[in-house]
């Protein structure tokens, strides 16, 4: 009934719009911080990511100073970091949850 078929991502000129997705971080010392994705991916190493035997997926941050200076340029993403802090990786509407779940936790779902 007049009703456009038009996916509503693509706006009446007819060009896709990139609608960007986030990771929000739950608890730990990075409680509330939202990021778009692609910060995570360019700023974090991927030798920060483990995945558990079980399929699990966990971003290893560091400490919040040493993220604020890779941001900054003024360290590696690669670390070497004295302390990181794991978040478990989920998908969700609008982007990726990242939930802390303690170092001792973390460990304990490694083995």
């Amino acid at each position: 009934m007049g009703m456009s078929k038009r996916p509503s991502s693509v706006p009446a000129g007819g060009f896709p719009v990139a609608i960007l997705a986030q990771a929000e971080f739950i608890r730990g010392p990075y409680d509330g911080l939202i990021l778009d994705v692609a910060q995570v991916a360019s700023y974090a190493s991927v030798e920060a990511m483990r995945e558990s035997f079980d399929n699990r997926l966990f971003l290893l941050m560091p400490p919040p100073l040493d993220w604020d200076r890779v941001v900054e340029g003024k360290a590696d993403r690669n670390g070497p970091f004295d302390l990181t802090y794991p978040y478990e990786v989920t998908v969700g509407p609008g982007g990726l949850k990242l939930v802390y779940c303690g170092i001792a936790r973390f460990r304990e779902v490694m083995e």
